[in-house]
């Protein structure tokens, strides 16, 4: 039986022999290469890593960046210029530390994956999947991805905004925690599934044509859960927010959700209440 690889990881072993290509095909990504040698083809020695073949790539060490003021501020981690690229992060971090203390400085990110709109010549670096490990410390967002992406059973902690994605993108899994703008952040005709946000600036907001399900938002100092145009929030949790806690549009429609304790109100209304909700540890909303 003949083995297929991609033209990408055949481009990659022949032009640059040093990247490591592990026995399923994956290109390896580790602070070694990263700061040294680089990694692959395209990519120079230091920060970001950047990617520019489709195909899949894996963490096999931490990606930490060290912040010494005045001296040292950090760079996106790892930057994608390509459509279709997987990244598993195989349970290690990407991340920056301020040695003198404090959070790091700037806006770099954890993984970017450009975006250029309505430029026919342009990467758009869209369908990007980001799986299995954590983000924190950045100063931008942990994930800047554009549409079709994937992110999914990653930690988000303590960046500016935990998860961004764009349009038609699903995030399942995830835990944002402690992030100073939103913990989960997506663009329209998106899933959010699964997931936790807690403690951030605000909770989880999704663009029109959305779903949120399974989730919580809790002690997030702004609002718990915004959901815009046509969206629907089920079996979802949004309690101890500094600001309102559920946030479905005129034309939005919330089921089987637990509002209580919010700074604001409980349930923004007018929105389509389709049952066996609690607000204020009373059955029904408002």
């Amino acid at each position: 039986m003949r083995t297929k690889l991609s033209l990408a990881l055949i481009t990659a072993a022949l032009i640059l022999p040093a990247a490591t290509l592990a026995a399923d095909g994956v290109l390896e990504i580790n602070a070694t290469c990263a700061v040294s040698t680089g990694c692959f083809p395209g990519d120079a020695p230091g920060y970001p890593v950047t990617i520019d073949f489709a195909g899949s790539y894996r963490l096999t060490s931490d990606l930490i960046q060290s912040e010494v003021p005045l001296v040292t501020t950090p760079a996106t981690a790892i930057l994608i210029d390509v459509d279709d690229v997987t990244i598993d992060l195989g349970g290690f971090s990407i991340g920056c530390v301020r040695l003198l203390g404090g959070s790091c400085s700037g806006t770099a990110k954890g993984i970017e994956a450009e975006f250029h709109f309505g430029c026919a010549n342009c990467v758009t670096a869209r369908r990007t999947t980001v799986r299995n490990g954590t983000i924190r410390g950045m100063p931008g967002a942990g994930t800047d991805l554009s549409e079709g992406a994937i992110v999914e059973n990653v930690r988000a902690a303590e960046n500016s905004t935990g998860i961004d994605v764009g349009s038609g993108s699903l995030v399942r899994d995830v835990v944002a925690i402690g992030n100073t703008a939103a913990g989960i952040n997506t663009s329209g005709s998106s899933l959010v599934v699964d997931s936790i946000a807690k403690s951030n600036g605000t909770g989880i907001s999704v663009g029109e044509n959305s779903l949120v399900r399974s989730s919580v938002a809790t002690f997030n100092t702004g609002n718990g859960i915004t959901a815009f145009a046509n969206s629907l929030i089920l079996q979802s949790v949004s309690n101890a927010n500094g600001g309102r806690g559920l946030l479905p549009s005129a034309t939005g429609a919330y089921r089987e959700v637990m509002a209580t304790g919010n700074g604001g109100p409980d349930v923004t209304t007018p929105s389509i209440d389709l049952g066996d909700n609690t607000c204020g540890g009373t059955l029904g909303c408002p």
